[in-house]
C-alpha cells in the first residue's frame, strides 16, 4: 500500500471534535497527550493524526481552517 502525505481537517459538531490527519498511513495507536487532545501514530511511531475534543470550548471557531504557507507566515510576524 502507497502511504500519500495529505492534510485533511475535519469537525464533527455532533461529538465536538476536530480531526487533523497528516497522512493515510493506518492507525497503529493512539494516546492522550494532554486533556482532550489524542495523537494517532502509525506503525513506526509517527505522528499521523491528532484529535481535539470538546473543539468548541478550546477554539474560537472549529469549522474555520486558514491554510498559511511558512514565507506568509514569516512576511506576516509582527503586523497588527
Amino acid at each position: 500500500m502507497s502511504i500519500t502525505p495529505i492534510m485533511k481537517v475535519t469537525y464533527d459538531s455532533q461529538s465536538d471534535r476536530v480531526r487533523i490527519l497528516f497522512s493515510n498511513a493506518p492507525i497503529e495507536r493512539s494516546a492522550a497527550e494532554a486533556a482532550g487532545l489524542t495523537l494517532d501514530y502509525d506503525d513506526k511511531g509517527h505522528v499521523v493524526g491528532l484529535e481535539l475534543a470538546q473543539a468548541s470550548l478550546r477554539m474560537h471557531d472549529p469549522r474555520a481552517v486558514e491554510f498559511v504557507e511558512e514565507s506568509d507566515a514569516i512576511a506576516n510576524e509582527g503586523v497588527a
